[in-house]
């Protein structure tokens, strides 16, 4: 090595050569920053060592045989010397690990193998050009080594602790996880501690002594994909499988959980006052599991109360038989009234008389609730049923070309699904509800009275029903299908209701 640098040395001997190549390796460095293109190279120590060699040229004119002249060439060899170095680890070990789409290797080992091939040649620099002692400079060192040693032990053995993690690999930078009472993002693994970031936004620094000698779960391998949990207390009086059939249909709509593993429900425990279900799921990401759980735990209520699923909690109820009977005829009526009052303001529903509209509010008429995001009816889905919103409001969605796009927002007073009420088409766009919705549901079988009782109704609903679809085709900007137009439709409402 010694012959080659002193070769280098040599021809690096003027200062036009000096300069010439600062400006190159400068150039290099900020076009490598600007340009994706141009590898990141480090030329930092050779700008160094040109520094120190141009020092050493100017020293050499003011004292050609000094002292100092001879330790600033020493210096600027040991600079030369460990540029190659760092050259060398850049090219082959962090090239090599990014062409064969390897991990680079944690910082302290990084630092640890640099640092001792910088010791190795600043020994070896020392002793070919500086003329050292080593054996009298490695007695020195090993005695003042045993003297820092001792005075630094807990620093040491955090340094090696730090080594220890970095060699092992346990947990990488971005990574979650639990030591003790604290759960975060890796975001630093430096010598002497461990960061974490929190989520409530805190960095918690932990030393790696303390690391390596306690257990810790690391939530990101061997995948990122996490497995969560939400625990409801049902109603006795409700059957496991319903329970079961209703929890399952939220988890498979939500589109931030996996598919695969697939959601289970487990009937857990038979406890005082509920039986405890487990909905398990899969996340893509421990770090998300918070913010989907919510959301889980809110659409999860509104379907619960949407089936009549109750939640109890342990509570003294006191019920008065004859002020509830009371209380709850009232309320039929008063929501009676106001379904007949919606009804009237209805188009789809303009052809019945106010005698049908009678004899359609006293059939089993539902209302349902949804929550924020929760989408209702799905573009393509089979149906049977019409919705009227009661309360809030609905966004329609349509899919083409594999892009979902925004048509139109529904308010209060307006409804959708009368293709599939009357005609039981699939449902020809995806309705969601922006925040709370209360609905008015009418279903076939609802409407089979009205049909069954006047056949000659069809017709009236079909010219209407034609009408909205080249309303609705128009809004969309689309040419309304062949099959809407008011003969076809009207073969179609009677094949569904079976009328002649």
């Amino acid at each position: 090595m010694s012959p080659f640098l002193d070769r280098l040395n040599e021809w690096v001997s003027h200062p036009l050569v000096i300069f010439a190549l600062m400006a190159v390796f400068s150039l290099y460095y900020v076009l490598s920053k600007r340009s994706m293109a141009l590898p990141k190279l480090p030329f930092g120590l050779f700008i160094l060592y040109l520094a120190a060699r141009l020092t050493w040229l100017i020293a050499g004119k003011i004292a050609p045989d000094g002292a100092i002249t001879h330790w600033i060439y020493v210096a600027a060899t040991i600079l030369l010397a460990a540029a190659f170095v760092r050259l060398a680890y850049a090219l082959l070990i962090e090239g090599g690990l990014k062409l064969f789409r390897r991990s680079p290797l944690p910082g302290i080992t990084r630092d640890f193998i640099l640092y001792a091939c910088y010791a190795v040649v600043v020994l070896v620099v020392l002793r070919t050009h500086g003329g050292v002692n080593l054996a009298g400079l490695i007695t020195t060192s090993a005695v003042l080594t045993a003297v820092i040693g001792l005075a630094a032990q807990n620093t040491l053995s955090g340094l090696f602790a730090g080594l220890a993690l970095q060699l092992e690999r346990n947990f990488n930078v971005g990574e979650w996880i639990t030591f003790g009472d604290y759960t975060g993002e890796v975001i630093e693994i430096s010598w002497q501690t461990t960061r974490l970031k929190t989520r409530e936004g805190e960095v918690v620094a932990i030393p790696n002594v303390e690391i390596t000698k306690a257990i810790f779960r690391n939530f990101s391998r061997p995948t990122r994909h996490h497995l969560a949990r939400i625990d409801l207390g049902i109603h006795y009086d409700v059957p496991p499988n319903r329970v079961r059939e209703v929890v399952l249909a939220v988890l498979t709509q939500h589109p931030r959980l996996l598919k695969a593993p697939a959601p289970e429900v487990r009937l857990v425990q038979f406890g005082d006052s509920a039986i405890t279900y487990a909905a398990i799921f899969w996340v893509d990401d421990f770090a998300d599991e918070p913010r989907i759980k919510a959301e889980m735990n809110q659409q999860l209520w509104y379907a619960l109360r949407r089936n009549n699923i109750t939640i109890p909690y342990p509570i003294r109820h006191l019920e008065l038989a004859h002020v509830e009977r009371r209380d709850r005829g009232r309320a039929l009526e008063a929501q009676r009234a106001d379904i007949i009052a919606r009804l009237t303001t209805l188009s789809i529903l303009a052809p019945l008389s106010d005698t049908e509209r009678e004899t359609l509010s006293q059939q089993a008429l539902t209302v349902e609730g949804y929550g924020s995001g929760e989408d209702i009816v799905r573009q393509g889905e089979a149906g049977d049923s019409l919705y009227i919103i009661l309360k809030g409001s609905c966004e329609v969605w349509i899919q083409t070309g594999g892009i979902l796009k925004s048509i139109a927002v529904l308010q209060e007073g307006q409804y959708f699904g009368e293709m599939s009420l009357l005609t039981g088409a699939p449902r020809s766009a995806t309705v969601r509800a922006k925040g709370d919705v209360s609905l008015l549901v009418i279903d076939k079988e609802d409407f089979r009275t009205v049909i069954a009782t006047n056949p000659a109704v069809a017709g009236e609903l079909a010219e209407v029903l034609a009408k909205r679809q080249a309303e609705l085709a128009a809004r969309a900007g689309e040419r309304p299908a062949e099959d809407v137009s008011k003969g076809r439709l009207l073969t179609k409402i009677k094949a569904f209701f079976g009328v002649g």
